[in-house]
Formats: structure tokens, sequence, C-alpha cells
């Protein structure tokens, strides 16, 4: 008799350890998908916020002309020759054939400012050096930042100009981005698509979406959706509609930036 209950006692031990190996498995299944889907979210997250930050401290100087005395390369400069040059090239900036803002193709921007001026052996004559700036979304999938200085020799009376621009670096800044647009304010208040005029230019807007490499979560749908609040509708801003096909298990994210212009732009 106490070998029958000894038995059961032991089904009964079995039973209820195989009951808690199996719940215990599925809490940790569990914590390992949230672990999972918090790990793509965080990565999204860093993705966009890097972005941001590189679009709002790169496109805020687009169509800069100078000003600082420290683009001024050496200490001979007088008050007067710095600002009289810099009214003459303000002037003059559109015979560079350099433009501050320009849209290569739909999902690049390119941006150019002057870096800096130096002095040279003969009076009039200047050597200047123009940063060029493009942001725009590769084919694997990144945001590829790129930098070319373009070189002028500049004589301002009379006024002649000669440029060549060096070749650029390639960077890739920022991984997993799948959608990158550009839009514009213009100064009546107004988002659109199309660049404004250099003398109608107020801001310039970037929606970015990012994707996971790996299919983790479940962010999926019709996009642009609500997450993200653009400031016109995405056919007015000029920003595709994508819609996933089922079954989908994708993760994205989706942000936007917003750049306020600090000069008056040229092109």
């Amino acid at each position: 008799m106490s070998c029958g209950v000894t038995l059961l006692e032991l089904l009964i031990t079995l039973c209820i350890t195989g009951l808690i190996l199996v719940l215990t498995s599925s809490v940790l299944v569990s914590a390992r998908h949230s672990a999972t889907l918090q790990a793509s979210h965080d990565l999204l997250q860093q993705d966009l916020t890097l972005s941001q930050m590189l679009l709002q401290e790169q496109v805020s100087t687009a169509g800069y002309l100078g000003g600082d005395p420290a683009d001024f390369q050496g200490k001979d400069w007088t008050r007067e020759e710095q600002s009289g040059l810099l009214e003459w090239l303000a002037e003059h900036i559109r015979e560079f054939g350099l433009k501050s803002i320009a849209l290569p193709d739909g999902d690049r921007i390119e941006l150019s400012r002057l870096s800096r001026i130096w002095k040279t052996a003969q009076a009039l004559v200047y050597r200047m050096e123009f940063l060029q700036i493009t942001f725009g979304l590769s084919r694997s999938r990144n945001l590829v930042w790129t930098n070319r200085s373009v070189l002028c020799e500049v004589q301002t009376t009379p006024a002649k100009v000669s440029c060549t621009p060096e070749a650029g670096t390639v960077q890739p800044a920022v991984e997993h981005l799948e959608a990158f647009e550009v839009f514009f304010l213009h100064g009546d208040g107004q988002w659109q698509a199309n660049l404004p005029s250099a003398d109608d230019m107020r801001a310039i807007g970037f929606y970015l979406r990012f994707k996971t490499p790996e299919e983790t979560g479940r962010s999926c749908g019709r996009f642009p959706a609500g997450e993200v609040r653009l400031p016109a509708a995405a056919s007015v801003l000029g920003i595709p509609v994508h819609s996933d096909p089922a079954p989908c298990h994708a993760r994205r994210l989706e942000g936007m930036q917003v750049v306020h212009l600090g000069g008056q732009q040229w092109y």
C-alpha cells in the first residue's frame, strides 16, 4: 500500500515539475521576445536621433557666406576688408556656379556654404573654399553623407571667378533607413515638395523611416502612419505611400526633422 502511495506521489511530483518547467519556459520565451522587441526599437530610435542631430547641425548653415573672423585665414585682415569682401561675395555669389541648395534626385539633397577665405600675393585676388554636403539614401539603405570641397580663385575688380571641385568623401552615417524625403517651407507659410525661390526659402523638412534588418516585432501597414505628425498631407510633401503585403513581421520607426535656415540662400 505504501509503495502505491509513493508511486502516486512521484507521478504527482513529476506532473507538477513538468508544469513548472512549461510555465518557466513560456515566461523565458516571452521575456526573450520582449527583449528582442525592445532592442530593435532602441536600435531604430538611436538611428532616428542620430539622423536628426546630423541634419540639424549640417543643414542649418546652408547658404552661409561668412561673417565670423575665423573664416578669414591669416592675421592681416582689417574689418573694412572683411566686410567689403563679404558684401562683394553676396552680390556676386551666383557667378560661382554653386547652389546653396540643390536636389540632384528625389532621395538626395546637396547643400553648400562658405568655409574659408585666404588672401593671395595679388591685390584684390582671393582664394575661397566652399563646402558641399550631400545627404541621401543609398541602395544599401544607409543615410549617406558626402563632403566635398570646392576651391575658387576670385578676382574682385574686375569680377572673375574660377572654381574647381575636389573629390568627395562618402560616409555611411546611419543604417536601416527605408525612406528619406525632403520638403520645403515657402514664404507664404505653406509646406511643399518643390524647391521655392531662394528669396522664398524658410525651412527644410525631412521625413525619415527606419526598418529593422531582421523580422522582429510588428509595426507594418500603411506609411506614413499616424506616429509622425507631418506639416501637410503626404501627397503635398511628395512622400510616397508605402504599404506592406501580408504577412508582415518587420518593425519600423518614423520621424521628421525641420531645419530653419540661418542665412539667405543662393541658387
